[in-house]
């Protein structure tokens, strides 16, 4: 299901650092959209989870606040991670309305995951690891493994995505 969003036009500058994006979430008062739906039948659990979304015309900014039960994190890094594996979310974009394209890009609860361009989920081609190392990013997790754990668990993730990266 697509949903289109209004992005917020923000006056933070380009390559802001991570912890002045993050704040810039808190401070300013932004469009949150509950993802409330679940895709996959065979996995009924939905997490609580909330977004906004700005740009400053160079780079995208996305913060996710979720809470769910139990928590994963086992990649520490971008080359070689299966986010959906653990704890994570997602964010797709289709930039050109005339081109079956999209982007997804998968970050687990620690920061650590991919960026992938395609008509579908089989077709889809991923970004070298330097283009994703342009992405900054902050948990509140931190951005080492963590076992898996029981109990109730709040993080949030903050990321400043360059928009050269989806060809804008």
């Amino acid at each position: 299901m697509c949903k289109s969003l209004k992005v917020f036009h923000c006056s933070l500058p380009e390559g802001a650092e991570i912890n002045v994006v993050r704040d810039f979430f808190a401070a300013t008062p932004l469009q949150w959209e509950e993802i409330s739906c679940v895709n996959w039948e065979q996995y009924p659990y939905r997490p609580e989870v909330s977004f906004a979304v700005a740009h400053n015309g160079t780079e995208m900014f996305i913060q996710y606040k979720v809470k769910e039960t139990g928590i994963r994190a086992v990649y520490e890094k971008d080359e070689g991670s299966m986010p959906w594996t653990d704890s994570c979310v997602e964010f797709f974009l289709s930039p050109d309305p005339a081109s079956p394209d999209y982007f997804n890009l998968e970050m687990n609860c620690i920061g650590h995951g991919l960026l992938a361009k395609g008509p579908d989920r089989h077709s889809r081609t991923g970004f070298p690891p330097e283009a994703l190392a342009a992405i900054r990013r902050h948990s509140t997790l931190g951005c080492k493994s963590l076992s898996s754990a029981d109990g109730e668990y709040e993080w949030t993730l903050t990321l400043a995505v360059p928009l050269s990266l989806y060809g804008i």
